[in-house]
Protein backbone atom coordinates (compact mmCIF):
# COMPACT_ATOMS: atom_id res chain seq x y z
CA UNK A 1 0.00 0.00 0.00
CA UNK A 2 2.55 2.72 0.65
CA UNK A 3 4.56 1.75 -2.56
CA UNK A 4 1.20 2.91 -4.36
CA UNK A 5 0.81 5.27 -1.92
CA UNK A 6 4.00 6.70 -2.96
CA UNK A 7 3.21 6.23 -6.96
CA UNK A 8 0.17 8.78 -6.02
CA UNK A 9 1.70 11.19 -3.84
CA UNK A 10 4.37 11.60 -6.66
CA UNK A 11 2.72 11.82 -10.07
CA UNK A 12 -0.18 13.60 -8.44
CA UNK A 13 1.97 16.28 -7.65
CA UNK A 14 4.30 16.49 -10.30
CA UNK A 15 1.13 17.05 -12.77
CA UNK A 16 0.11 20.52 -10.68
CA UNK A 17 3.10 21.38 -8.95
CA UNK A 18 3.42 24.06 -12.16
CA UNK A 19 0.02 25.00 -11.55
CA UNK A 20 0.62 25.47 -7.87
CA UNK A 21 3.53 27.70 -8.10
CA UNK A 22 1.76 29.93 -10.34
CA UNK A 23 -1.46 30.09 -7.66
CA UNK A 24 0.71 29.92 -5.00
CA UNK A 25 2.61 33.24 -5.96
CA UNK A 26 -0.33 34.75 -7.45
CA UNK A 27 -2.79 34.55 -4.64
CA UNK A 28 -0.05 36.18 -1.91
CA UNK A 29 -0.51 39.26 -4.16
CA UNK A 30 -4.00 39.09 -4.75
CA UNK A 31 -4.65 38.78 -0.85
CA UNK A 32 -3.79 42.11 -0.64
CA UNK A 33 -5.27 42.96 -4.22
CA UNK A 34 -7.07 46.25 -3.32
CA UNK A 35 -4.13 48.12 -1.35
CA UNK A 36 -1.43 46.68 -4.00
CA UNK A 37 -3.85 48.24 -6.84
CA UNK A 38 -4.73 51.35 -4.66
CA UNK A 39 -0.57 51.81 -4.37
CA UNK A 40 0.05 51.13 -7.88
CA UNK A 41 -3.13 53.38 -9.20
CA UNK A 42 -3.47 56.37 -6.57
CA UNK A 43 -4.95 58.99 -9.53
CA UNK A 44 -7.67 56.49 -9.93
CA UNK A 45 -8.70 55.32 -6.64
CA UNK A 46 -7.95 58.51 -4.25
CA UNK A 47 -9.62 62.06 -5.00
CA UNK A 48 -7.89 64.74 -3.26
CA UNK A 49 -10.87 67.46 -3.46
CA UNK A 50 -14.05 67.31 -0.81
CA UNK A 51 -17.32 67.11 -1.58
CA UNK A 52 -21.13 65.85 -1.30
CA UNK A 53 -21.00 62.57 -3.07
CA UNK A 54 -23.47 62.53 -5.94
CA UNK A 55 -26.77 60.05 -5.61
CA UNK A 56 -25.98 57.19 -7.74
CA UNK A 57 -28.01 57.80 -10.52
CA UNK A 58 -26.40 61.44 -11.03
CA UNK A 59 -23.07 59.55 -10.90
CA UNK A 60 -24.16 57.21 -13.42
CA UNK A 61 -25.47 59.75 -16.01
CA UNK A 62 -22.82 61.87 -15.72
CA UNK A 63 -20.44 58.80 -16.53
CA UNK A 64 -22.61 57.63 -19.12
CA UNK A 65 -22.73 61.33 -20.87
CA UNK A 66 -18.86 61.26 -20.66
CA UNK A 67 -18.96 58.56 -23.21
CA UNK A 68 -22.39 57.66 -25.39
CA UNK A 69 -20.86 54.49 -26.29
CA UNK A 70 -20.80 53.06 -23.25
CA UNK A 71 -24.10 52.34 -20.14
CA UNK A 72 -22.55 51.68 -16.72
CA UNK A 73 -23.75 48.32 -15.47
CA UNK A 74 -22.43 48.13 -12.04
CA UNK A 75 -21.61 51.35 -9.73
CA UNK A 76 -20.96 52.21 -6.22
CA UNK A 77 -24.00 53.69 -4.32
CA UNK A 78 -21.81 54.11 -1.13
CA UNK A 79 -17.56 55.21 -1.40
CA UNK A 80 -15.14 55.68 1.34
CA UNK A 81 -13.85 59.16 1.84
CA UNK A 82 -10.80 59.83 0.09
CA UNK A 83 -11.74 57.36 -2.75
CA UNK A 84 -12.57 57.29 -6.07
CA UNK A 85 -15.53 55.88 -7.54
CA UNK A 86 -15.16 52.61 -9.31
CA UNK A 87 -18.19 51.63 -11.80
CA UNK A 88 -18.02 48.74 -14.60
CA UNK A 89 -19.70 49.79 -18.09
CA UNK A 90 -20.59 47.50 -21.35
CA UNK A 91 -20.61 49.02 -24.99
CA UNK A 92 -24.18 50.42 -26.08
CA UNK A 93 -25.32 48.92 -29.19
CA UNK A 94 -24.92 51.19 -32.31
CA UNK A 95 -28.28 52.51 -33.78
CA UNK A 96 -26.45 52.28 -37.43
CA UNK A 97 -24.57 48.89 -37.36
CA UNK A 98 -27.17 46.75 -34.95
CA UNK A 99 -23.67 45.88 -33.15
CA UNK A 100 -21.83 47.23 -30.18
CA UNK A 101 -19.20 49.73 -29.81
CA UNK A 102 -16.30 48.71 -30.18
CA UNK A 103 -14.78 50.45 -26.45
CA UNK A 104 -11.32 50.00 -25.34
CA UNK A 105 -12.14 49.70 -21.77
CA UNK A 106 -14.83 48.17 -19.05
CA UNK A 107 -14.02 50.40 -15.43
CA UNK A 108 -14.07 53.95 -15.31
CA UNK A 109 -12.98 55.74 -12.19
CA UNK A 110 -14.93 58.57 -11.09
CA UNK A 111 -14.72 61.85 -8.80
CA UNK A 112 -17.43 61.06 -6.62
CA UNK A 113 -18.73 64.35 -5.93
CA UNK A 114 -18.76 65.92 -9.67
CA UNK A 115 -18.83 61.98 -11.31
CA UNK A 116 -15.62 63.67 -13.39
CA UNK A 117 -13.77 60.62 -14.71
CA UNK A 118 -10.40 59.86 -13.72
CA UNK A 119 -9.53 57.21 -15.89
CA UNK A 120 -10.49 54.18 -17.32
CA UNK A 121 -8.89 49.94 -17.88
CA UNK A 122 -9.67 46.94 -19.26
CA UNK A 123 -10.18 44.67 -16.42
CA UNK A 124 -7.99 41.45 -16.53
CA UNK A 125 -6.07 43.22 -20.25
CA UNK A 126 -3.04 40.93 -20.52
CA UNK A 127 -1.10 44.40 -20.37
CA UNK A 128 1.45 44.67 -18.12
CA UNK A 129 1.73 48.25 -17.20
CA UNK A 130 0.55 49.75 -13.69
CA UNK A 131 -2.78 50.13 -14.34
CA UNK A 132 -3.97 46.66 -15.63
CA UNK A 133 -1.17 44.61 -13.64
CA UNK A 134 -3.29 43.48 -10.21
CA UNK A 135 -6.84 42.83 -12.33
CA UNK A 136 -3.89 40.43 -14.85
CA UNK A 137 -2.36 38.72 -11.98
CA UNK A 138 -6.55 38.39 -10.57
CA UNK A 139 -6.95 36.41 -13.54
CA UNK A 140 -3.96 34.64 -13.73
CA UNK A 141 -4.88 33.06 -10.54
CA UNK A 142 -8.25 32.78 -11.31
CA UNK A 143 -8.15 31.05 -14.94
CA UNK A 144 -5.00 31.06 -16.10
CA UNK A 145 -5.93 33.45 -18.45
CA UNK A 146 -7.47 31.25 -20.56
CA UNK A 147 -10.93 32.75 -22.11
CA UNK A 148 -14.18 30.59 -20.95
CA UNK A 149 -14.66 28.57 -19.01
CA UNK A 150 -11.49 26.28 -19.40
CA UNK A 151 -9.44 27.84 -17.16
CA UNK A 152 -11.80 27.67 -14.72
CA UNK A 153 -12.13 23.73 -14.82
CA UNK A 154 -8.55 23.21 -15.47
CA UNK A 155 -8.11 24.92 -11.85
CA UNK A 156 -10.69 22.83 -10.20
CA UNK A 157 -9.12 20.19 -11.49
CA UNK A 158 -5.53 21.00 -9.88
CA UNK A 159 -7.77 21.70 -6.74
CA UNK A 160 -9.54 17.80 -6.92
CA UNK A 161 -5.90 16.29 -6.96
CA UNK A 162 -4.70 18.59 -4.63
CA UNK A 163 -7.78 17.56 -1.97
CA UNK A 164 -6.99 13.58 -2.66
CA UNK A 165 -3.01 14.50 -2.55
CA UNK A 166 -3.42 16.24 0.79
CA UNK A 167 -3.96 12.85 1.95
CA UNK A 168 -1.72 10.59 0.02
CA UNK A 169 1.61 12.80 1.95
CA UNK A 170 -0.27 12.98 5.01
CA UNK A 171 -0.73 8.92 4.95
CA UNK A 172 3.03 8.69 3.70
CA UNK A 173 4.28 10.48 6.69
CA UNK A 174 3.02 8.09 9.32
CA UNK A 175 5.74 5.93 10.47
CA UNK A 176 6.57 2.72 10.15
CA UNK A 177 8.26 -0.26 12.29
CA UNK A 178 8.00 -0.28 15.94
CA UNK A 179 9.01 2.70 17.14
CA UNK A 180 5.80 4.55 16.12
CA UNK A 181 6.34 7.65 18.96
CA UNK A 182 9.82 8.45 17.90
CA UNK A 183 9.44 8.28 14.11
CA UNK A 184 6.16 10.42 14.42
CA UNK A 185 8.52 13.44 16.28
CA UNK A 186 11.29 12.62 13.10
CA UNK A 187 8.04 13.31 10.76
CA UNK A 188 7.49 16.83 12.19
CA UNK A 189 11.04 18.43 13.03
CA UNK A 190 13.65 19.68 10.49
CA UNK A 191 16.97 18.66 10.55
CA UNK A 192 18.89 21.65 9.66
CA UNK A 193 22.62 20.00 9.24
CA UNK A 194 22.14 17.12 7.80
CA UNK A 195 22.93 18.44 4.22
CA UNK A 196 21.24 20.30 1.54
CA UNK A 197 18.71 17.35 0.03
CA UNK A 198 18.01 16.02 3.84
CA UNK A 199 17.17 19.85 4.49
CA UNK A 200 14.69 19.42 1.58
CA UNK A 201 13.01 16.55 2.45
CA UNK A 202 12.55 17.59 5.85
CA UNK A 203 11.15 21.06 4.69
CA UNK A 204 8.95 19.41 2.04
CA UNK A 205 7.21 16.44 4.90
CA UNK A 206 7.78 18.51 8.23
CA UNK A 207 5.93 21.87 6.44
CA UNK A 208 3.40 19.31 4.75
CA UNK A 209 2.18 18.17 8.03
CA UNK A 210 2.23 21.64 9.80
CA UNK A 211 0.38 23.41 7.15
CA UNK A 212 -1.98 20.33 6.83
CA UNK A 213 -4.91 21.91 7.27
CA UNK A 214 -4.47 25.11 5.38
CA UNK A 215 -3.64 23.29 2.50
CA UNK A 216 -6.76 21.16 2.80
CA UNK A 217 -8.84 24.17 3.17
CA UNK A 218 -7.15 25.83 0.14
CA UNK A 219 -7.63 22.94 -2.29
CA UNK A 220 -11.58 22.59 -0.65
CA UNK A 221 -11.80 25.78 -1.09
CA UNK A 222 -10.32 25.61 -4.85
CA UNK A 223 -13.27 23.45 -5.60
CA UNK A 224 -15.79 25.51 -4.91
CA UNK A 225 -14.98 28.53 -6.19
CA UNK A 226 -13.93 26.88 -9.78
CA UNK A 227 -16.23 23.65 -9.97
CA UNK A 228 -19.25 24.51 -7.51
CA UNK A 229 -21.66 23.16 -9.69
CA UNK A 230 -19.82 20.56 -11.40
CA UNK A 231 -18.42 19.01 -8.42
CA UNK A 232 -18.78 20.63 -4.81
CA UNK A 233 -22.61 21.28 -5.13
CA UNK A 234 -23.59 17.70 -5.75
CA UNK A 235 -21.43 16.34 -3.09
CA UNK A 236 -22.46 19.03 -0.45
CA UNK A 237 -26.18 17.97 -1.13
CA UNK A 238 -25.63 14.82 -0.51
CA UNK A 239 -25.65 15.65 2.88
CA UNK A 240 -27.99 19.53 2.77
CA UNK A 241 -29.95 21.03 0.46
CA UNK A 242 -28.54 24.12 -1.33
CA UNK A 243 -31.01 26.66 -2.61
CA UNK A 244 -30.42 27.66 -6.93
CA UNK A 245 -29.94 31.24 -7.16
CA UNK A 246 -31.93 33.98 -9.05
CA UNK A 247 -29.45 33.52 -12.16
CA UNK A 248 -30.49 29.76 -12.08
CA UNK A 249 -33.99 29.75 -11.67
CA UNK A 250 -34.69 32.53 -13.90
CA UNK A 251 -32.86 31.95 -17.22
CA UNK A 252 -31.63 34.16 -19.62
CA UNK A 253 -34.36 37.03 -20.84
CA UNK A 254 -35.07 38.05 -24.12
CA UNK A 255 -32.49 40.05 -25.75
CA UNK A 256 -33.53 44.15 -25.90
CA UNK A 257 -35.73 44.67 -23.10
CA UNK A 258 -35.64 47.67 -21.42
CA UNK A 259 -35.64 47.51 -17.77
CA UNK A 260 -38.60 49.28 -16.22
CA UNK A 261 -36.28 49.82 -12.76
CA UNK A 262 -33.57 52.94 -13.05
CA UNK A 263 -30.68 52.65 -11.12
CA UNK A 264 -31.93 55.23 -8.85
CA UNK A 265 -35.17 53.32 -8.33
CA UNK A 266 -33.54 50.10 -7.49
CA UNK A 267 -31.20 51.88 -5.23
CA UNK A 268 -34.56 52.68 -3.08
CA UNK A 269 -36.25 49.41 -3.70
CA UNK A 270 -32.66 48.45 -1.52
CA UNK A 271 -33.19 50.73 1.01
CA UNK A 272 -37.04 49.13 1.24
CA UNK A 273 -35.15 45.78 1.81
CA UNK A 274 -32.57 46.51 4.15
CA UNK A 275 -34.40 48.31 6.67
CA UNK A 276 -37.12 45.67 6.66
CA UNK A 277 -34.42 43.45 7.30
CA UNK A 278 -32.13 45.05 9.53
CA UNK A 279 -29.20 45.31 6.84
CA UNK A 280 -26.73 47.93 6.18
CA UNK A 281 -27.58 50.22 3.29
CA UNK A 282 -26.73 49.30 -0.13
CA UNK A 283 -23.35 49.93 -0.89
CA UNK A 284 -23.21 48.73 -4.66
CA UNK A 285 -25.85 48.16 -7.55
CA UNK A 286 -25.00 46.01 -10.28
CA UNK A 287 -27.23 44.89 -13.01
CA UNK A 288 -27.04 41.75 -14.97
CA UNK A 289 -29.75 42.73 -17.97
CA UNK A 290 -29.29 39.44 -19.99
CA UNK A 291 -31.31 38.04 -16.95
CA UNK A 292 -33.42 40.95 -16.30
CA UNK A 293 -32.52 41.54 -12.35
CA UNK A 294 -30.78 43.55 -10.11
CA UNK A 295 -27.76 42.44 -7.46
CA UNK A 296 -27.74 44.69 -4.26
CA UNK A 297 -24.82 44.52 -1.83
CA UNK A 298 -25.24 45.75 1.50
CA UNK A 299 -22.06 46.40 3.51
CA UNK A 300 -19.53 49.15 4.19
CA UNK A 301 -18.72 51.89 1.79
CA UNK A 302 -16.30 50.51 -1.18
CA UNK A 303 -13.11 49.86 -0.38
CA UNK A 304 -13.69 49.45 3.23
CA UNK A 305 -14.43 45.72 3.45
CA UNK A 306 -15.81 43.97 6.70
CA UNK A 307 -14.43 40.84 7.96
CA UNK A 308 -16.75 37.58 8.15
CA UNK A 309 -19.16 36.04 5.96
CA UNK A 310 -18.71 38.79 2.97
CA UNK A 311 -21.87 41.02 2.36
CA UNK A 312 -25.45 40.44 2.49
CA UNK A 313 -26.86 40.65 -1.17
CA UNK A 314 -30.50 40.75 -2.69
CA UNK A 315 -31.40 39.81 -6.11
CA UNK A 316 -34.41 42.01 -7.36
CA UNK A 317 -36.24 42.10 -10.67
CA UNK A 318 -35.39 44.86 -12.74
CA UNK A 319 -38.83 45.43 -14.22
CA UNK A 320 -40.89 45.51 -10.96
CA UNK A 321 -38.41 45.35 -8.10
CA UNK A 322 -39.75 42.04 -6.83
CA UNK A 323 -37.04 40.24 -4.57
CA UNK A 324 -36.59 37.20 -5.73
CA UNK A 325 -33.36 36.53 -3.75
CA UNK A 326 -31.64 37.31 -0.24
CA UNK A 327 -28.67 36.10 1.10
CA UNK A 328 -28.31 37.12 4.36
CA UNK A 329 -24.44 35.72 5.65
CA UNK A 330 -24.85 33.12 8.65
CA UNK A 331 -28.69 32.18 7.41
CA UNK A 332 -29.23 29.54 5.70
CA UNK A 333 -29.19 25.64 5.71
CA UNK A 334 -25.81 23.59 6.70
CA UNK A 335 -25.24 23.36 3.26
CA UNK A 336 -25.49 27.02 2.14
CA UNK A 337 -23.72 27.94 5.47
CA UNK A 338 -20.68 25.32 3.86
CA UNK A 339 -20.80 26.96 0.91
CA UNK A 340 -20.54 30.76 2.13
CA UNK A 341 -17.93 29.81 4.06
CA UNK A 342 -15.71 28.66 1.19
CA UNK A 343 -14.57 32.27 -0.39
CA UNK A 344 -13.75 34.08 3.05
CA UNK A 345 -11.76 31.10 4.05
CA UNK A 346 -9.82 31.13 0.93
CA UNK A 347 -9.41 35.10 0.60
CA UNK A 348 -8.64 35.35 4.40
CA UNK A 349 -11.13 37.80 4.45
CA UNK A 350 -13.27 35.77 7.19
CA UNK A 351 -10.38 37.29 9.62
CA UNK A 352 -10.23 40.24 8.51
CA UNK A 353 -5.95 41.74 7.81
CA UNK A 354 -5.03 38.87 10.28
CA UNK A 355 -6.44 36.46 7.72
CA UNK A 356 -5.17 37.89 4.54
CA UNK A 357 -1.81 38.07 5.97
CA UNK A 358 -2.01 34.10 6.88
CA UNK A 359 -3.15 33.23 3.39
CA UNK A 360 -0.44 35.69 1.69
CA UNK A 361 2.16 33.38 3.74
CA UNK A 362 0.44 30.50 2.77
CA UNK A 363 0.95 31.21 -1.26
CA UNK A 364 4.55 31.40 -0.17
CA UNK A 365 4.39 28.00 1.99
CA UNK A 366 2.58 26.65 -1.48
CA UNK A 367 5.67 27.42 -3.80
CA UNK A 368 8.06 26.27 -1.60
CA UNK A 369 6.04 22.82 -1.05
CA UNK A 370 5.55 22.21 -5.01
CA UNK A 371 9.11 23.48 -5.53
CA UNK A 372 11.00 20.92 -2.19
CA UNK A 373 8.57 17.86 -4.36
CA UNK A 374 10.07 18.53 -7.26
CA UNK A 375 13.60 18.22 -6.14
CA UNK A 376 13.02 15.16 -4.06
CA UNK A 377 11.54 13.34 -7.36
CA UNK A 378 14.37 14.74 -9.31
CA UNK A 379 17.45 13.62 -6.76
CA UNK A 380 15.76 10.43 -6.30
CA UNK A 381 14.98 9.66 -10.49
CA UNK A 382 18.51 10.58 -10.67
CA UNK A 383 19.33 8.11 -8.04
CA UNK A 384 17.16 5.46 -9.56
CA UNK A 385 18.73 5.71 -13.09
CA UNK A 386 22.25 5.71 -11.63
CA UNK A 387 21.45 2.40 -9.61
CA UNK A 388 20.51 1.26 -12.92
CA UNK A 389 23.22 2.02 -14.74
CA UNK A 390 25.50 -0.11 -12.06
CA UNK A 391 23.34 -3.05 -12.54
CA UNK A 392 23.71 -2.89 -16.02
CA UNK A 393 27.20 -2.52 -15.91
Amino acid sequence: MRRVLVVLHRWAGLSIAGFLIVAGLTGSLIAFQGELDSWLNPDLFHVTGAGVPLAVGDLVARVEAADMRVKVRSAPVRVGDGYAASLFVTPRTDAKTGKPFDVEYDQVFADPATGAVLGVRKWGAVRLDRRHLMPLVYRLHNSLLIPGPWGRWIMGGVALIWLFDCFFGFALTLPKGAAVAAGWRRAWGVRWSGGAYRLNIDLHRAGGLWLWGFLFMLALSGIQLNLDREVFRPVVELFSPVARTPFETRGIQPAGETPALSFPAAVRRGVEIAAGRGLAPPSRLSHYPRYGLYLLEFGSPQHLADAGLGPAYAVIDNRDGSLLGLRIPGQGTAGELFTQIQFPLHSGHILGLPGRIVISVMGIAVVILSITGAVIWWKKRGARRLRAARAAG
